[in-house]
């Protein structure tokens, strides 16, 4: 898949979800698709959610990886994640700073891109102590040369 398929069918899971502020079927979508098929085939999309009430809380996606605001005190993301009731399926830990970050890296095939919005929810509800909403996040979307 090169990076306007996955580009295209990112988009596509995020605005599919109920927490998206958009459907696939607003005006939103549409200027996004038409900014997909416009891109050249290096750029990637990066999705950013950024919490309302707490701008150091945060998640972000782009091709390969999601980077998730880690609250936890110790290295071992796996095990916190799991004690968290945050299954990782095909998630991967590739990085992780106690109090900062993690980042799971996560292959490009279209069932894991469309598990992606439901892990977040998951992720925020569990880990983060809330909801994924379009109320309590501020959501943006941008390019950026791969």
């Amino acid at each position: 898949m090169d990076r306007r398929q996955f580009n295209g069918l990112l988009a596509a899971a995020f605005f599919a979800a109920e927490w998206w502020p958009n459907a696939t079927n607003s005006i939103e979508y549409k200027e996004l698709v038409e900014k997909i098929d416009g891109a050249e085939n290096n750029c990637d999309l990066i999705v950013t959610l950024e919490s309302k009430a707490d701008p150091t809380v945060w998640i972000q996606v782009v091709e390969g990886m999601l980077n998730l605001h880690y609250p936890f005190q110790n290295n071992d993301a796996k095990n916190a994640l799991l004690n968290s009731r945050v299954e990782l399926g095909d998630l991967k830990v590739i990085d992780c700073l106690a109090g900062k970050y993690v980042t799971l890296d996560h292959d490009s095939t279209p069932e894991t891109i469309e598990k992606l919005p439901e892990f977040m929810k998951l992720y925020a509800s569990n880990v983060l102590g809330t909801r994924l909403s379009a109320a309590d996040w501020q959501i943006s979307t941008m390019f950026q040369n791969g």
